[in-house]
């Protein structure tokens, strides 16, 4: 007992104090339907604001991706994987659909996305590997 305790206060005599006061600056973002102040009750220019008549679905997205910090998409395409899974027990089904819409996601989405796709299908191929690994060399 006594050498653990004489083991820590050796070990704690050469670490220096580490101090982490450092200042993130944030940039202040405000979205397009508060773009004259703080008027929330005001949206007769949000049309125009927001850019409805150059990209409807980005327009219609908009609250949807602000209120998720820009993550919708992903949220939306993980609950239809998990959907898909529940439904059918099996990885494969969201495998593939996920395989299928790749090229369409990565002309429609971000590259944030395709990340979180190739990750999404790295599990699913580790966990079908566990589960032929584990699942189908056991005798019964």
């Amino acid at each position: 007992m006594y050498w653990l305790l004489f083991a820590l206060a050796l070990t704690t005599f050469g670490i220096d104090t580490a101090y982490a006061q450092t200042v993130i600056e944030v940039p202040d973002i405000q979205p397009c339907w508060q773009v004259d102040g703080n008027n929330m009750t005001d949206y007769r220019n949000v049309w125009s604001d927001c850019g409805a008549e150059d990209d409807f679905l980005a327009f219609a997205l908009m609250p949807w991706e602000w209120i998720t910090g820009g993550y919708f998409s992903l949220i939306l395409v993980t609950i239809l994987v998990i959907i898909t899974y529940v439904k059918y027990q099996n990885v494969l089904y969201p495998m593939f659909i996920g395989v299928a819409f790749l090229p369409v996601a990565y002309t429609l989405f971000p590259e944030v996305f395709i990340q979180y796709a190739l990750a999404l299908f790295v599990v699913g191929v580790t966990s079908s590997l566990i589960y032929l690994i584990i699942k189908q060399t056991k005798d019964y």
